[in-house]
């Protein structure tokens, strides 16, 4: 049980190994297994083994040094490395991050541009010994940050990069999806990528359907042609994957932008953070300006908002009336076309009250999740979407998860997540607060 569901055991693992995998109660077999791929297979293997291809960059003149067999030798022997890229310097940084990036075709990838001021003046055997370490060691630290093979904490983010600059390594970057979306490594990007990559690995993902239903002309046009939607986190990591969540049922959805977007996205925000610390974060995020600063509420640490209470603040932010119309043009916020999607009960969700009541039965769609359950809140909000989806007559099914409580109000129950989402989520804001006391 210790081994995670999906963890690589390599086909040539020593016969002596393979009966303690059934038998691991203490925990101690996958240490030995990632000893014996380190001893055997090179660092790379992490990156490898995270489905992450690895790029090194060097200047053309460094490359034309090289012969062509020793280059290939080297792209061989190197577990993982998929390519030596020659840049040309001259065409300015920004070209050369450019360069790089369209080597690796948009596949997930670990780009490495090595510092030409430590490559100068090395013999071949020196250059290339200098290549595989960057190529084998760099990989293997960013790629076993990534994908939870070791904390990443305010003190571990550090001491990646400075490995990576003292392997030799100017710019490291960090390509995740096509259409291509690269960071460069640093302070501020590390733990950014490790939330990224639990949110591809373990987001629903599963909503393209009622995503792409809700994009058409017809489906929202008894809700006044918008559902005004609510989301309630009380953490920087779960405000983090909300706006990921957004950003990826825009993509499925073909919106450009928010004012184009059906689904007025709130976001109601819990906690010690004030607006200027928000604004900061989601700029940290790269998400600055992606959710319009009137849609933001901010709640004091312990304040919960009822039904109606919710429904009105977001009228005001939204300048418009709680019931009824508010004039043409404009839609009103009304149960019929609001959501809610929450992990904790922030908003006050009780359906034996009459206030429940007569919201749900005038159209109001709510899902949450049961308090000790290990899930991340982007799953509540694309489970949210699917129901929306479905109550505009999306034919997809909802699917296995979604317990209905009453009509409009879902429990939703997905699978455990093997990682421990509340470690995660400490790490994150403790990076967070970190870069937000140095900004």
């Amino acid at each position: 049980d210790a081994v995670q569901e999906g963890s690589p055991v390599p086909a040539n693992m020593p016969e002596w190994l393979k009966p303690l995998i059934d038998k691991d109660d203490a925990g101690e077999v996958m240490p030995v297994i990632e000893k014996w791929r380190a001893e055997t297979m090179g660092e790379a293997h992490a990156a490898v083994s995270s489905g992450f291809e690895v790029y090194v960059g060097i200047r053309s003149e460094t490359y034309g040094k090289l012969a062509a067999g020793d280059i290939a030798d080297l792209e061989k022997s190197i577990r993982g490395l998929k390519k030596v890229v020659p840049l040309d310097l001259s065409r300015g940084r920004e070209q050369v991050l450019k360069d790089l990036e369209k080597a690796t075709g948009g596949n997930k990838s670990i780009v490495i541009l090595l510092d030409e001021t430590v490559l100068d003046g090395m013999g071949t055997s020196m250059l290339l010994a200098t290549i595989k370490d960057a190529a084998e060691k760099v990989s293997g630290d960013v790629a076993s940050s990534l994908d939870g093979g070791r904390d990443v904490s305010p003190e571990s983010v550090k001491a990646v990069t400075d490995l990576a600059g003292m392997r030799g390594a100017l710019k490291v970057l960090v390509c995740r999806q096509a259409p291509l979306v690269s960071k460069e490594l640093n302070e501020k990007s590390l733990f950014q990528l490790r939330a990224e990559e639990i949110f591809s690995l373990y987001a629903n993902h599963g909503y393209s359907e009622s995503a792409g239903y809700l994009a058409l002309p017809g489906p929202l046009k008894n809700n006044g042609g918008k559902i005004y939607a609510a989301s309630a986190v009380e953490s920087a990591f779960e405000l983090k994957f909300i706006l990921e969540s957004i950003r990826e049922r825009r993509d499925l959805m073909g919106v450009k932008s928010e004012m184009d977007d059906p689904i007025k996205d709130f976001i109601l925000i819990r906690g010690a953070f004030n607006q200027q610390q928000i604004e900061e974060m989601m700029k940290i995020m790269g998400y600055e300006n992606y959710v319009d600063k009137k849609r933001i509420i901010l709640l004091e640490s312990g304040k919960r908002l009822s039904l109606e209470e919710l429904k009105n603040r977001m009228a005001v932010a939204e300048n418009t009336e709680a019931e009824g119309s508010s004039g043409e043009g404009v839609t009103a916020i009304g149960w019929n076309n609001m959501a809610v999607n929450q992990k904790t009960d922030i908003v006050i969700i009780d359906e034996t009250t009459e206030e429940s009541r007569e919201a749900f039965d005038g159209g109001l769609v709510a899902v949450k999740a049961e308090k000790a359950r290990n899930v991340l809140n982007s799953q509540i909000y694309e489970a949210m979407i699917q129901v929306i989806a479905r109550r505009c007559g999306a034919p997809s099914p909802l699917g296995a998860g979604f317990n209905e409580v009453r009509k409009g109000l879902f429990l939703f129950l997905p699978e455990t997540l093997p990682i421990d989402i509340d470690h995660e989520s400490a790490m994150y804001d403790a990076n967070m607060v970190r870069l937000l006391k140095n900004a």
